[in-house]
């Protein structure tokens, strides 16, 4: 009887040992196809997320340079010029005062500040520590937008009235061969407001004399 029991027992043990679920994982062999898989996507991938970016950052420039144009069609109106000195450069705010188009900062407020500074900014960015955004308005602090300011010895127009496409703002770094925020050249603000990509050789300097003409229209 002893027997039978312990027969039946050791039968049943087995017959549930083998009707139980197996339990779920994977093995090393599919872990690393898996990885595989998904390291290929993203190098497949990670070109066109870094175009769609670029394109992004482009189009924000574009918008920026646009306020500009806007505000600087308000102050000439408002002072029969442009906020315009001799010097071209990228000083907006020195010390006490507000340089270039920076003068247009007090009319139209500091939160304007931000649109001075192009996302794709190589030198010159919104938060450098000593150049920076945080800088408008604090004496004894510098702030450099990362877009070049056309002054009258470059050719910069006095006022808006007839000048059409002269360019007045380029989204660039000086320097031949300096690192460019877009490839391939740099979006350029004219007097009518209008904002343009302009393709430029990578030896092309904006402080080269006459080199304004260039981004004319």
């Amino acid at each position: 009887m002893f027997w039978l029991v312990s027969e039946g027992r050791m039968c049943d043990n087995a017959r549930v040992g083998k009707n139980a679920p197996r339990r779920a994982g994977f093995t090393l062999v599919e872990i690393l196809a898996v990885a595989a898989i998904v390291g290929t996507l993203a190098a497949l991938l990670m070109p066109s997320l870094g175009a769609a970016r670029e394109k992004s950052r482009a189009a924000a420039c574009v918008n920026n340079l646009r306020q500009l144009g806007q505000a600087a069609t308000i102050y000439n109106d408002d002072f029969d010029r442009l906020p315009v000195r001799d010097q071209s450069g990228y000083v907006i705010w020195q010390e006490s005062e507000y340089l270039l188009y920076g003068q247009l900062l007090p009319g139209a407020g500091k939160q304007l500040g931000r649109v001075f500074f192009c996302p794709a900014a190589r030198g010159f960015t919104l938060n450098a520590p000593d150049t920076g955004v945080q800088n408008l308005g604090v004496a004894g602090r510098l702030t450099a937008s990362s877009y070049y300011m056309r002054g009258f010895a470059a050719g910069a127009p006095v006022r808006l009235d007839g000048q059409g496409g002269k360019a007045l703002l380029a989204d660039i770094f000086f320097g031949a061969g300096a690192a460019r925020n877009h490839a391939g050249g740099a979006n350029v603000l004219a007097a009518d407001g209008s904002v343009r990509f302009v393709g430029l050789p990578g030896s092309w300097d904006i402080e080269t004399p006459g080199a304004w003409s260039d981004l004319d229209r």
